[in-house]
């Protein structure tokens, strides 16, 4: 089907990369990837929830990601966020994704390169599956959040015509 054609902009490169040659790290790749997706479709539906015009949603939706960007770890350490902006890592999509790949192909990898990577990303190897529950649980909480605010403006907001 259509939706599944995403994952070939994922298959293709994978190998090219020289990621893990495992089946396993592959599978999970192909999973994250899906789970990305719907976590970034869920990020879509929200932000254009909250208006009935796509030009408004489009800029709405870069006010959502860029703090998730900016706190997920990608770009610096994250022990170096601000105390009061930590919170925003919790609700990351980013943060999981990016952990989740980063985890994946780490294992793959020995010695100091491994050690390197999860204490630059605070992440251990035993995060792997409760951040793949957390990032479902987080697109699923996303895409019912914009269901309850269309329901909420199809009720009260939106004139009969």
């Amino acid at each position: 089907p259509q939706p599944m054609l995403f994952l070939l902009m994922g298959i293709i490169p994978y190998y090219m990369a020289g990621l893990a040659p495992t089946g396993s790290a592959f599978g999970y790749f192909l999973l994250i990837l899906f789970l990305s997706n719907f976590s970034a479709q869920s990020l879509g539906y929200l932000a254009s929830s909250f208006t009935s015009n796509p030009v408004v949603g489009l800029s709405i939706l870069p006010l959502l990601i860029t703090p998730m960007i900016l706190f997920s770890g990608m770009l610096y350490e994250r022990h170096s966020v601000p105390a009061g902006l930590r919170w925003i890592q919790d609700i990351s999509v980013m943060n999981y994704s990016f952990a989740l790949l980063v985890l994946n192909q780490v294992e793959a990898m020995r010695g100091g390169v491994r050690t390197f990577l999860h204490q630059f990303l605070q992440i251990e190897p035993q995060d792997f599956s409760m951040f793949l529950v957390n990032l479902t649980l987080l697109s699923l909480g996303y895409r019912f959040l914009a269901m309850c605010i269309l329901m909420i403006r199809v009720r009260f907001i939106s004139k009969p015509q």
